[in-house]
């Protein structure tokens, strides 16, 4: 999160939002319960282009020294999410998606089973308060069950997620730190620039899907894959139905019921 906040607060700090900036979070769950968790930024292309044009401009004005040091000071970033991940028991073949040129940033890491994916989301989470989950009714069932795991856990034949760390991460930058300034950040107003900031969250999986618990999911026709598109600072609209289901989206709950 330390890299993609930088990258946040230097094009937030030189732009408004035109186009526009894409997360994607991918969870790939084999039956096992191993699989593998990547997540990055992308940016639309006129925004590409835009900040591409900017930070050479910015190169040609900068001294070598100061250069370096901000890149040195990127790396380490970078380097710090690794040492997190490495330290996480369960989690190999880490990655760091690092494509300066097409503007894509992010990382993704294979676990062994949902108690490795869970420390490492945990381990990733910054300050993050993460929430203790609540009782909540199973799909298709009048039984009720308490998750023991704060994000994603399965039982029986239920998948359930309970909350995302990395999208709550991306709202907390417009929260107030304070009664002041509301959804300011170093005099910038972020929820507004991040309006048009698609956030979207998707289960790959080996199984059949007999159903799912969010009215908003998005199942593929091959019945394997379940999306959730979520615009966590989209302005009010008149359309109430259109704003439900933003806020369905956001709110990331799901359980995903298997053949």
């Amino acid at each position: 999160m330390h890299h993609f906040k930088a990258l946040f607060i230097l094009v937030l700090s030189s732009f408004c939002f035109t186009s526009c900036l894409d997360i994607f979070e991918d969870i790939y769950l084999n039956k096992d319960g191993s699989g593998k968790y990547s997540l990055h930024m992308t940016l639309g292309e006129e925004l590409k282009a835009s900040i591409g044009n900017a930070l050479d401009s910015a190169k040609n004005e900068e001294t070598p020294e100061k250069a370096a040091a901000q890149t040195e000071s990127y790396k380490k970033d970078l380097e710090k999410t690794i040492q997190k991940l490495k330290t996480v028991k369960g989690i190999s073949n880490i990655q760091i998606i690092n494509d300066q040129k097409n503007f894509t940033f992010g990382y993704e890491y294979d676990f062994d089973n949902l108690t490795a994916l869970n420390n490492a989301i945990t381990a990733t989470s910054d300050e993050y308060p993460i929430e203790k989950p609540t009782t909540i009714q199973l799909l298709g069932s009048k039984d009720t069950y308490t998750p023991k795991n704060a994000f994603i856990e399965k039982y029986k034949d239920i998948i359930i997620r309970t909350q995302s760390s990395e999208l709550g991460k991306f709202i907390q930058m417009s929260a107030p730190a304070n009664g002041s300034n509301k959804g300011m950040a170093g005099g910038i107003n972020v929820a507004y620039l991040l309006q048009d900031l698609n956030f979207t969250t998707t289960f790959h999986l080996k199984e059949n899907i007999k159903a799912v618990s969010n009215p908003v999911a998005v199942l593929d026709k091959k019945k394997k894959t379940v999306t959730l598109h979520c615009k966590p600072f989209a302005p009010p609209s008149k359309d109430l139905n259109l704003m439900k289901a933003n806020q369905a989206a956001c709110q990331q709950e799901l359980q995903i019921e298997l053949k």
